[in-house]
């Protein structure tokens, strides 16, 4: 068996984490948080539900790079999207 990259290396950390790489609480398992998920057009939607070794390392780069580029439009409106890890669920 090959070595990871160190790209792959870091995106199986950050779905093991709790944060999305935009600085909000996302669940573990999750690429991105609901509001960074959601800005994505569905075919990355889509194509962030691959596997690491059929295409999810290359979706998971397209996907950053759209929310890079988008990011500055972003408003949210959900509260929720602005909790950090160890924040207590106030959600009834």
């Amino acid at each position: 068996m090959g070595s990871l990259s160190e790209d792959t290396v870091r995106i199986v950390h950050e779905l093991g984490g709790l944060q999305c790489r935009c600085g909000r609480l996302k669940e573990k398992g999750l690429t991105f948080c609901r509001r960074c998920y959601f800005l994505l057009p569905r075919p990355l939607q889509k194509a962030l539900c691959k596997l690491l070794a059929d295409g999810y390392v290359e979706a998971y780069a397209a996907a950053v790079k759209y929310i890079d580029e988008e990011r500055p439009t972003m408003e949210c409106d959900d509260e929720r999207d602005d909790r950090q890890p160890g924040d207590e669920d106030t959600r009834g």
